[in-house]
C-alpha cells in the first residue's frame, strides 16, 4: 500500500513542475492541477478499456496530488530563483 501512495505522488510531481514551467498565465495552478488530474484520468482509463490494469479513483487523487506537489515545488524554486521561468 505504501509503495502504491509514494509511487502515485512521487511519479506526478515531476509532471506537476513541468506544467508549471509550461503554462503561464495568471490561472496557472487552477491549470496545472487539472492537466495532472486529466493526464491521471487518461492513463486510468487506458487501463479501464485495456485491462492492462485498474481503474482506480485512489490513484487519480494520489496523482493529481503528486501534480500540486509538483507545482508547489516549482513554486518555491521560483520564489528562490525569479528567472526561473525565463
Amino acid at each position: 500500500k505504501i509503495d502504491n501512495l509514494g509511487g502515485n505522488v512521487i511519479g506526478f510531481i515531476p509532471i506537476g513542475f513541468l506544467l508549471s514551467i509550461i503554462i503561464s498565465s495568471r490561472s496557472r495552478n487552477f491549470l496545472v492541477v487539472l492537466g495532472a488530474f486529466c493526464i491521471s484520468l487518461f492513463f486510468e482509463l487506458v487501463q479501464l478499456l485495456t485491462g492492462w490494469g485498474v481503474f482506480d479513483v485512489d490513484d487519480l487523487i494520489l496523482n493529481t496530488f503528486g501534480g500540486l506537489l509538483g507545482l508547489l515545488i516549482f513554486s518555491a524554486f521560483k520564489s528562490i530563483a525569479p528567472d526561473l521561468e525565463k
